[in-house]
């Protein structure tokens, strides 16, 4: 029994608990690429920048969600009118059906030599070169600002890591 008639205790160091929040903002270019086996692709060109997707083209295709969870306020990835899209072409056409191809005319307005009640008109069939969707890729571009918050517990500092 102790000398001071009490039971035996314990005692325990305790050391004190540092906080830190920060919160940081992150300005970046967010580039998502990825196939799509149900998106009918042609006429695609060599140069992305020349396959661009308009507004309602996004607007159709499915499209992966990402979330930033350690924003500031929670965030998820935005397809608006400032998203770039656009096709990769990273394959050659696939072989073209000529059956398929499409009749096209076009009149002749101009000086002819012909008589007046002649219509001049020349027939053109319109091949559409196809590409296979799971060959060839989809990439959308944004430009990002998210501020981040982060937690920092500096209870055990040096012998520990820290990441936000």
């Amino acid at each position: 029994m102790p000398e001071d008639g009490g039971k035996d205790c314990l005692v325990q160091e305790t050391r004190p608990k540092f906080f830190l929040e920060t919160l940081d903002t992150a300005n970046f270019l967010l580039n998502l690429r990825w196939r799509h086996r149900r998106v009918k692709l042609q006429n695609l060109n060599k140069i992305s920048v020349l396959n661009i997707l308009s507004k309602e083209d996004v607007d159709k295709l499915w499209k992966p969600q990402l979330t930033f969870r350690n924003t500031f306020r929670f965030f998820c990835m935005i397809y608006d009118e400032e998203v770039f899209a656009r096709v990769i072409k990273e394959t050659e056409p696939l072989p073209t059906n000529f059956f398929q191809a499409k009749e096209s005319k076009v009149l002749y307005y101009g000086k002819s030599y012909l008589p007046s009640d002649v219509t001049l008109f020349f027939l053109f069939y319109l091949v559409a070169w196809s590409f296979d969707p799971t060959k060839n890729s989809i990439m959308m571009t944004r430009e990002y600002f998210l501020d981040y918050r982060c937690y920092f517990d500096f209870t055990y500092i040096p012998f520990d890591t820290q990441v936000c």
